[in-house]
């Protein structure tokens, strides 16, 4: 990648910096980010990586480029680079993500990299959040959109490594590029019961046991046969989930009322307030319908109800509320 018309930037504070950054098979972001004189002195690097790879990859395929590429095994490249950099003096600490953590969704790291800042803060160095130098070159995609999310929500700072491969790149006077991040907290207005709401969806996990088992049509036929609706066939609510930081409204309201003294429709307001600052998403309940039809044949139907609300986290919310539980 080149990069122009790059502005060079001294950081808000003089530091020292905690660099928390992600890593897959290329590392030399890291080494860049070492030789460099932007963003130090580094007191801590925290490196986030994703698991061994456990099968080979064919790329090309059918194609007369047809590769079989080898396993990766990040933990060795991960150990490899930690201590190539203590031997040049920096503490190192390796942040391990699950499988679905580092290709399938974001609130892993999220939720590490905020464990991270909240771990730092209590330290005697610490006295700003501009301290947090989140790289958002390197590990998996999903790695680097929840850096962004971090940054944005605890206002570090943030940067990206210039590939110095190129040689538009090779004589700029950093090859850390400084991102100027939306000010997620002051755009999104956080207010107290907001994040009341948001701590107490946190809590949760909504369930969704899809087992439905062969329509039952024999006469006479004992047990209850099930149904899928269309509206579950063309929906991700095909199979059984346990989905956490999710609830449903009536579920939510009830909770409100009881530990917060809040009223329902003072809940439902407010909720709709917090899906318009993509705090939280508001959608359809999934459910299994009671069961229906005559003596011979009952059955039940999976289907999405037209009432009943299901609340749960966006990234942005789950970034905001963090380890607060």
């Amino acid at each position: 990648m080149i990069i122009k018309h790059l502005i060079y930037t001294m950081p808000d504070v003089p530091g020292p910096f905690i660099h928390i950054m992600g890593i897959g098979v290329n590392t030399d972001h890291v080494r860049t980010v070492a030789r460099d004189e932007l963003f130090k002195p580094i007191e801590r690097i925290y490196l986030i990586h994703s698991p061994d790879q456990t099968e080979k990859r064919i790329i090309s395929k059918g194609t007369k480029n047809e590769k079989t590429i080898e396993p990766v095994k990040f933990k060795k490249l991960a150990e490899k680079l930690k201590k190539d950099l203590e031997k040049s003096g920096f503490k190192v600490s390796l942040v391990l993500l699950s499988k679905d953590g580092a290709y399938k969704n974001t609130k892993e790291t999220i939720n590490e990299i905020t464990k991270i800042i909240k771990k730092e803060e209590k330290k005697e160095s610490f006295y700003s959040s501009k301290q947090f130098a989140i790289n958002v070159t390197g590990g998996t995609n999903m790695t680097a959109v929840a850096s962004m999310i971090v940054a944005g929500s605890q206002q570090t700072s943030a940067y990206y490594v210039i590939d110095e491969r190129f040689e538009e790149n090779k004589n700029l006077e950093s090859n850390l590029a400084e991102i100027s991040i939306p000010n997620f907290k002051e755009d999104a207005r956080i207010k107290d019961y907001e994040m009341q709401i948001l701590k107490e969806i946190n809590k949760k996990k909504f369930d969704w046991p899809y087992t439905p088992r062969p329509e039952n049509k024999k006469k006479g036929g004992k047990g209850i046969g099930y149904k899928v609706d269309s509206s579950i066939n063309n929906s991700e609510w095909i199979s059984p989930k346990s989905i956490p930081g999710a609830i449903s409204l009536k579920e939510l309201q009830e909770i409100m009322r009881t530990k917060h003294k809040e009223r329902p429709t003072t809940i439902s307001g407010r909720i709709n307030k917090m899906a318009e600052k993509a705090l939280i998403r508001i959608e359809r309940l999934p459910y299994v319908t009671p069961p229906k039809g005559n003596d011979q044949y009952k059955y039940k139907i999976y289907t999405l109800s037209q009432k009943e609300k299901l609340i749960r986290l966006t990234d942005s919310g789950f970034a905001h509320v963090g380890n607060y539980k």
